[in-house]
């Protein structure tokens, strides 16, 4: 029953970060999990953690690691 305002703020001042910017954080580090312990395609690791394209995909993971899901894999 909170307004989706309230929530946003909520987690920017728990975490720093825009509720946006914590979920997309939180399905890297899913994938990073993934990554480690399955031979999962890349694809199927971002569909997986909820990302519709592969591309997105790496260049979000890109953002927050510094590198590709391939070369983390590595």
């Amino acid at each position: 029953h909170y307004h989706p305002n309230h929530i946003s703020e909520l987690v920017k001042s728990q975490t720093g970060m825009s509720l946006h910017k914590y979920i997309r954080t939180y399905r890297i580090y899913a994938a990073v999990d993934l990554l480690q312990s399955t031979d999962l395609p890349v694809a199927e690791v971002a569909e997986s953690v909820g990302f519709g394209d592969v591309q997105q995909f790496s260049k979000a993971f890109k953002q927050v690691l510094g590198v590709s899901p391939s070369s983390y894999r590595k």
